[in-house]
């Protein structure tokens, strides 16, 4: 449910959190278990080789972190471009499958 409607294809947000190696992220789930609840692991389309980054939003995150992933989505992930046009540092957001009311 949503106070606005979202009509299909509709961004809804984008997913900010502060961009890690996969190697930090590891450890920072092992020093805070809860925290791998808000990675999101990303392969930037330069590195085929299997490496990835994460986006932590553990603590720098805005309302995307608190987004319910289910086995039904209303949400669909997406590339987000950036000014910066550097895959390195890619963006995520969020746009709605259907009509949201």
């Amino acid at each position: 449910r949503t106070a606005v409607e979202l009509k299909k294809g509709e961004f809804v947000c984008e997913y900010v959190g502060e961009l890690v190696s996969a190697a930090e992220a590891d450890r920072r789930a092992e020093r805070c278990p809860d925290a791998e609840r808000y990675f999101m692991a990303l392969k930037p389309s330069d590195k085929p080789d299997g490496h990835y980054v994460v986006i932590d939003a553990y603590a720098v995150r805005n309302v995307a972190a608190f987004i319910n992933f289910s086995c039904k989505p209303n949400l669909r992930k997406v590339s987000v471009p950036a000014t910066h046009a550097d895959s390195k540092f890619p963006r995520v957001g969020f746009v709605a499958i259907d009509t949201i009311k």
